[in-house]
């Protein structure tokens, strides 16, 4: 398992970061989001 923690600051950055994770992530990959509610 690998583990990759990053904190975005705005919509804007969240969005970039979804995209580069569209990019690294395979069939039967799993993402943990946390944070409070409405975050994930």
């Amino acid at each position: 398992m690998k583990a990759l923690i990053v904190s975005t600051n705005s919509p804007e950055e969240t969005l970039v970061l979804g995209r580069m994770l569209a990019r690294w992530l395979e069939p039967g990959d799993t993402i943990n989001l946390v944070g409070d509610l409405g975050a994930g």
